[in-house]
């Protein structure tokens, strides 16, 4: 656990349905924060001072403008710390998805990490950008202090941030566009669609459309996204399950029946397997 005068530490962040995004502005006082991780989305960004930051298997400075985006698991830490003050925003992604994203840039580096092909986004924003990320987060820490904050407005001001960070991105050639095959750009959309209608896998869509066969399709798409199309269908699957469990009154086997699966205890099966906790205890952690 982090000393909570310079971080906002796992088990002091509580992420809810009513506050699915929390922020700090923390100055770190040490020297350096070891490595961790945590069950949900963070974004990090440098507004002064120095560190090294080690992501995963990677590293590098973070100073002003240094941004990066960490998926649940992702391991971080912060060594060789110089007066850093950081912004901490910590999400639900799941959250995000009721609704639809319509940019599909910032789906791959905000809401599923698979799509980002496994590394750890780091993005160097402008003095000028970051005005902008702490505008929208004074706005955000004002709407959380709020009884009753409008997961609406949250929504908006993270989807402004976001918009910031992917458009520096996209400027500077990040790897996290769209996929060069229409094939999989393709198979991407199909997943999406069969997974709103509570469809069976199939890539008869893409197969029917493209002179290709669904063995080379598979191997073009774990090119791209490091996992098979069906891991990622039932992976996309799960994320709509957890969105409705954030946002539905249903129950778990209801929302189990509406998505295709054979019933909740396959549910529970692949939710327990992405999410490490059963459905029911995912919106108990998470429903207020």
């Amino acid at each position: 656990m982090l000393a909570p005068d310079h971080t906002v530490a796992q088990e002091t962040v509580r992420l809810s349905s009513a506050r699915p995004v929390q922020l700090a502005r923390p100055r770190v006082q040490v020297d350096r924060i070891p490595p961790h991780d945590h069950d949900y989305f963070e974004i990090i960004v440098g507004l002064s001072g120095s560190a090294t930051h080690r992501a995963n298997e990677a590293e590098g400075p973070m100073v002003a403008g240094t941004t990066a985006i960490l998926a649940p698991r992702d391991v971080h830490a912060l060594d060789d710390c110089t007066d850093l003050t950081v912004l901490n925003i910590y999400y639900l992604p799941e959250w995000l998805l009721m609704g639809g994203l319509e940019n599909p840039l910032i789906t791959r580096l905000f809401v599923d990490p698979v799509l980002r092909r496994r590394a750890v986004p780091i993005v160097s924003l402008t003095s000028s950008e970051v005005e902008l990320v702490q505008h929208e987060a004074d706005d955000l820490l004002r709407e959380l202090a709020l009884s009753s904050p409008s997961r609406t407005y949250l929504k908006a001001c993270l989807a402004k941030i976001m918009s910031v960070i992917a458009r520096r991105a996209e400027l500077d050639g990040f790897d996290a566009g769209e996929p060069p095959r229409p094939e999989v750009r393709t198979l991407l959309d199909v997943v999406e669609t069969q997974v709103a209608r509570g469809a069976p896998f199939t890539v008869a869509p893409v197969t029917n459309r493209y002179p290709i066969t669904g063995g080379h399709l598979a191997r073009l798409f774990r090119e791209e996204t490091g996992v098979s199309p069906s891991a990622y269908y039932v992976r996309r699957r799960v994320y709509a399950a957890a969105s409705r469990l954030l946002h539905d009154p249903e129950s778990v086997t209801a929302i189990a029946a509406e998505l295709g699966f054979a019933d909740t205890a396959h549910l529970t099966r692949s939710f327990r397997a992405q999410f490490g906790v059963s459905p029911r205890e995912y919106r108990k952690r998470y429903l207020s």
